[in-house]
């Protein structure tokens, strides 16, 4: 059953980084398992706080926008790309957001197609005209702070995974259910609420990415004020 059909949704996050969209941002590092050349996914548990018109979640690119992969929004669309040395595959989609909402943005890549989720529905799907890249690193959330026009990400983040594989749907809906306790086959960067220690954001993956935090401020909710969905339908564990 879709999960728009069933109305379920996650719990609100009970901390999270908070970006001014001025100089902040996250470096992950430059370690060679961020480096994912073919299949992808990569999921950010996000709210914005402006228009997004320019806007990055994380990206690998270098100074020149090209050799790697990005997840963000641009003129207002959704989007997440992929590049070489001398072009881009990319996927666009204008998608509704509300500056008091968070949403669970992903986008992935499955060998032949890119696709853009938005809370565990897919919203986008197009053709891909490049196989295998050769990312540039580090990896930075919130930001590419290489150019001279970074694009800062306004508003706060709670949950970073990147995964060297292509998610199914049925994983990408029990993530975005299930922010704390992700799917584990092929995470190589898991940043959540629970491991946020100013100034480091500690990748719970395993691969050791944690990421140094440059002026994001850590922010906690009370518990009263996290929402729970008492309705909300559990799906099946996977991998």
């Amino acid at each position: 059953m879709p999960l728009a059909a069933a109305r379920v949704k996650p719990r609100l996050p009970r901390a999270y980084l908070s970006f001014d969209g001025v100089d902040d941002y996250v470096d992950c590092g430059s370690d060679a398992s961020l480096a994912v050349t073919d299949e992808i996914t990569v999921c950010v548990y996000a709210k914005l706080d402006v228009d997004p018109a320019h806007q990055i979640m994380l990206t690998t690119r270098d100074t020149n926008w090209r050799n790697g992969y990005e997840l963000g929004f641009s003129l207002g669309n959704l989007r997440f790309l992929r590049s070489n040395a001398t072009s881009v595959d990319d996927i666009g989609k204008i998608v509704t957001w509300n500056a008091k909402e968070f949403h669970f943005y992903t986008g992935k890549y499955d060998g032949s197609y890119l696709y853009l989720y938005v809370d565990g529905e897919e919203v986008g799907k197009k053709s891909a005209t490049i196989s295998s890249i050769s990312p540039a690193l580090p990896l930075i959330v919130g930001t590419n702070p290489m150019k001279s026009d970074p694009y800062w990400w306004d508003g706060v983040i709670a949950v970073v995974y990147i995964y060297n594989r292509s998610l199914s749907d049925s994983e990408i809906q029990y993530n975005y259910l299930h922010p704390l306790s992700p799917v584990k086959d092929g995470l190589v960067l898991w940043l959540d609420e629970t491991s946020i220690s100013p100034p480091t954001w500690a990748d719970k993956s395993g691969c050791g990415n944690h990421g140094t935090i440059y002026g994001a401020t850590k922010v906690e909710r009370p518990y009263s004020a996290v929402r729970v969905n008492p309705t909300a339908r559990v799906l099946a564990v996977v991998r």
